[in-house]
């Protein structure tokens, strides 16, 4: 294998590494947030708030990903962390 590619896909490799760590760290206040509305009696979902975080997001890119793209993969995070959350409360109760 060549060796600019090689490198490259080191590079790629840690860059998603580091995703995976954002994200899970992410998910551990994800968890936190919904203990806390858990507790409020707060429904998981918020779309609210999603539509206001996902805005900013896609306000914010600077990179190449389009808009479409941002919503996509932030839905899906959000759809994930929600899904746990409710999971999570209905195995408390």
């Amino acid at each position: 294998m060549p060796d600019n590619l090689r490198k490259l896909r080191e590079q790629i490799l840690q860059v998603s590494q580091e995703i995976l760590e954002l994200l899970n760290k992410r998910h551990v206040i994800a968890m936190a947030i919904g203990e806390e509305k858990s507790r409020l009696a707060i429904p998981p979902r918020d779309p609210v708030r999603e539509a206001i975080l996902l805005q900013s997001l896609m306000k914010g890119n600077t990179g190449a990903y389009p808009p479409e793209a941002i919503e996509i993969i932030f839905q899906t995070i959000f759809d994930i962390s929600v899904a746990t959350q409710a999971a999570k409360r209905d195995n408390a109760s």
